[in-house]
């Protein structure tokens, strides 16, 4: 099987193994990653997902992290605390299109061909929401963002927590 891309006036749809899949919900399942709670996967879903895993590379994840986080900060509750001009959004999106596309036409190409045709294209979702946590992880490993995450701790009232019998060091 091949990927035939129909271009020109309907650039939203991919052609794959004789089904045509929407760009837009890839796009969507790809958006889901930074609110999504665990989807269930097929085995066929969890094979794409292992290849995404194993082909990205800590660049690659870090590429993905950087999308969601663009892309999350255009919600207004949080804009006021992040600002990403539009060559800088332009160019996220580019890296974040060339991953995307890299890893399902050419790394996992044949696990993605066999897991849309046994599971239809919401593997993409599983998939990548997979990946999109092994990066989160990745990047939650640094020694700086670790030491960031606990940082709200200071302002708890301890006497609060210790009238449960939950002692706050």
């Amino acid at each position: 099987m091949h990927v035939n891309i129909k271009l020109g006036v309907d650039r939203q749809n991919h052609y794959l193994g004789g089904k045509v899949l929407k760009l837009q919900p890839l796009a969507a399942a790809l958006a889901a990653l930074c609110i999504s709670a665990p989807a269930t996967a097929g085995i066929f879903a969890d094979d794409l997902s292992r290849c995404l895993v194993e082909k990205a590379s800590e660049k690659d994840k870090a590429t993905l992290v950087r999308w969601m986080f663009a892309t999350v900060s255009l919600n207004p509750k949080v804009a006021d605390i992040s600002s990403i001009s539009e060559e800088a959004r332009s160019a996220i999106n580019r890296g974040m299109a060339e991953l995307v596309q890299r890893l399902v036409t050419q790394s996992c190409r044949e696990q993605t061909l066999v897991a849309v045709k046994n599971e239809g294209g919401s593997v993409f979702r599983t998939s990548f929401e997979v990946l999109g946590q092994v990066a989160a992880q990745a990047m939650l490993s640094n020694p700086s963002v670790g030491k960031a995450v606990g940082a709200f701790t200071q302002y708890f009232d301890k006497k609060a927590f210790e009238e449960l019998g939950l002692p706050i060091q």
